[in-house]
């Protein structure tokens, strides 16, 4: 949940966001919404360099959740990543009613999430799955990796919407 949270430095980046963000409320959330959905899935799957959340059943990929206005605290046994249509559905739901939208989260409740994240496993493990504390899919954890580039990817998105 939230102490995975975002952290945007950059002084003119959220200028330039609130700035916009005053001027087309509705092209703001779906922006927005649609940054969050390209993340959750840069942070499941993976794309270009980015490893994606590491699979061994399944269950880690498919916790990966995004709320309006609230920090999902589900905990699913699914291995199916079936929440990624939820996901689409309720970013849609906030683009016909931006005015209720708060904020945005994407977030995993797995206890060994964090595990996964940061390398806090023990030791090389006998299956070879974990090096230095690491999983071998991903060794440079996925989600702080994949919000580095959220900037990139909402410009990309606001883009898009621009050219329609």
């Amino acid at each position: 949940g939230r102490d995975m949270a975002m952290d945007f430095k950059s002084a003119s980046f959220i200028k330039a966001v609130e700035k916009w963000a005053d001027a087309t409320e509705s092209e703001f959330v779906a922006t927005c919404g649609g940054s969050m959905l390209m993340l959750q899935r840069m942070v499941v799957d993976g794309t270009g360099s980015l490893s994606g959340t590491p699979k061994d059943t399944g269950q880690a990929k498919s916790n990966w959740f995004i709320g309006v206005n609230e920090d999902v605290t589900t905990q699913s046994t699914d291995t199916t990543k079936q929440n990624m249509p939820n996901a689409q559905t309720i970013i849609a739901q906030a683009i016909a009613n931006p005015d209720n939208v708060k904020f945005i989260s994407l977030s995993n409740n797995l206890p060994y999430i964090r595990h996964l994240e940061y390398g806090l496993y023990s030791q090389n493990s006998k299956t070879g799955k974990t090096v230095n504390g690491f999983s071998t899919q991903a060794p440079n954890g996925m989600f702080r990796i994949s919000v580095a580039q959220f900037e990139r990817v909402f410009n990309q998105q606001l883009a898009a919407r621009r050219k329609k």
